[in-house]
């Protein structure tokens, strides 16, 4: 397939009506998009690498686009010269000179009576250019198994160190560090945390400044669930202290969850001049057959890029400020009202909303998302001081409910993003966020409504459609692509 013939089927995808196909969520239109592979700023634009597998293939490929603000993309394209794999474990990307260089784990293929294997690799990537080769890497400390993935390169006082996600030979998730030397690396062995036994396998591990203090991310498998914590299949969280090379150590708090709802996993996270983005995959594996969108040719998305910041050992998310720019002018609607315990509105197709609830003596709150017979809802128990996301009234798709502590005296506050599948909030200015996606069976606009079980003193908010992502052809492509 030649360049013309991908823009073609993108365009002839991109442009087929369903009522699945999100419009302001970065996915491709047909295939499977998978998790984000990198996120950085390079040469005036957003670089985004995410993996994507045909829907009649298993074989997985890099993808490439550019944006300036989050709004306008190029059309994704297959990284030249890049082979596809059974499996890419995305790494990081990093600045080197004039070049990207990518950093990820490779599952090699080998012949049917053999174990499949692994390999870590660095490539270098220019515009059409791009050469891969091994990681010089040691053999593994004793004590670890050779699911050694994800490589993460950062750099503390002029010296490269290496995180892996790792799994110790007793069965825990855990990293392993190493550090750059003048003939290649070495292990410095395992990172040491407090968090004990925490799973089986941890993914996707990455180290980040955050003014006095340094925050790992880290993705964890087989992580037993709590009643109000760690309720998916596979989470993403981070650890907020102070890391030490000399002690191989981080000193932290309490693990905390980057999101609270059913789909959110493998973000990437990126620093550009103090400012820290998060780009999410909103998917979750292992939980395949939740996910029915494959129907319109195409299935899972991006979540929207969040803005973090920390504040008193938490990390906040809110939209990228560049969002914005999606509303439409001439499709925004105020509403306030005062003494009700009660509000309906009609969202339009593609809708941000904010809302601010002045709480009075009310003690139990819901939100309903409602899409005819079906709904997704938000309860909020302010005597207990929990949220609760229900998604048992929908009727294809995953389910099931997510409990969370979630803190409020007199207001509470909700700012929703939704899109046909994809729903994304952002609670208390950030403090908490839930990716959700619903799959209604029929193609309606939703409705907004509000129940509460004591009069509000003050109900207000804003409601803006949004505009769909545009995408243009990104120009130094060249080549063919062997899909």
């Amino acid at each position: 397939m030649d360049w013309q013939q991908w823009t073609g089927k993108f365009w002839a995808a991109w442009s087929l009506p369903h009522p699945w196909k999100n419009h302001f969520h970065l996915a491709m239109p047909f295939g499977n998009t998978l998790r984000p592979a990198g996120l950085i700023f390079w040469k005036d634009v957003w670089h985004i690498f995410f993996l994507w597998t045909a829907a009649d293939t298993s074989s997985l490929y890099w993808l490439h686009t550019t944006t300036r603000d989050f709004v306008h993309f190029g059309i994704p394209v297959p990284v030249s010269g890049c082979e596809p794999a059974p499996a890419f474990l995305p790494g990081c990307v990093i600045l080197q000179k004039n070049t990207l260089g990518l950093w990820y784990t490779r599952q090699l293929t080998l012949a049917a009576d053999e174990k499949a294997g692994c390999s870590q690799q660095q490539a270098t990537w220019s515009k059409t250019f791009f050469a891969e080769q091994p990681l010089p890497l040691p053999s593994l400390p004793d004590g670890y198994r050779s699911q050694l993935q994800n490589p993460y390169l950062f750099v503390r006082q002029g010296q490269r160190y290496l995180l892996f996600g790792a799994q110790a030979e007793d069965g825990r998730g855990c990293i392993l560090l190493a550090r750059e030397q003048d003939d290649g690396w070495e292990f410095l062995g395992e990172l040491r945390t407090q968090l004990g036994s925490f799973g089986h396998l941890w993914e996707q591990p990455q180290l980040l400044r955050f003014g006095d203090h340094d925050v790992l991310f880290l993705c964890a498998q087989g992580v037993t669930p709590k009643e109000y914590d760690c309720q998916n299949l596979c989470q993403a969280g981070y650890l907020v202290g102070q890391f030490s090379s000399a002690a191989k150590e981080l000193l932290h708090g309490s693990f905390q969850e980057l999101d609270r709802g059913f789909d959110f996993y493998a973000p990437q996270v990126s620093c550009h001049e103090g400012r820290i983005l998060l780009l999410g995959w909103m998917g979750m594996p292992g939980k395949e057959a939740q996910y029915p969108a494959g129907e319109a040719g195409c299935r899972y998305t991006m979540t929207l890029p969040r803005e973090l910041r920390l504040r008193r050992g938490h990390i906040y998310a809110e939209p990228a400020r560049e969002l914005k720019d999606l509303r439409l002018a001439d499709h925004m609607q105020e509403f306030a009202e005062e003494d009700t315990a009660a509000h309906s509105l009609t969202l339009p197709n593609g809708a941000e909303v904010f809302l601010s609830l002045q709480l009075g003596h009310a003690q139990l709150l819901t939100i309903s998302l409602v899409y005819g017979e079906e709904r997704l809802l938000f309860r909020y128990d302010r005597t207990r001081q929990l949220m609760q996301i229900n998604r048992m009234g929908m009727h294809r798709g995953g389910r099931g409910v997510r409990t969370f502590r979630l803190y409020s005296d007199d207001v509470l506050l909700g700012h929703f993003f939704i899109d046909k599948t994809a729903v994304e909030v952002f609670f208390q200015n950030g403090e908490q966020t839930a990716a959700i996606q619903v799959f209604p069976e029929k193609d309606i606009l939703p409705k907004l409504t509000l129940q509460a079980d004591a009069v509000l003193p003050e109900v207000t908010g804003c409601v803006w459609q949004l505009d769909t992502l545009h995408f243009t052809e990104q120009p130094y492509f060249s080549g063919r692509i062997s899909i």
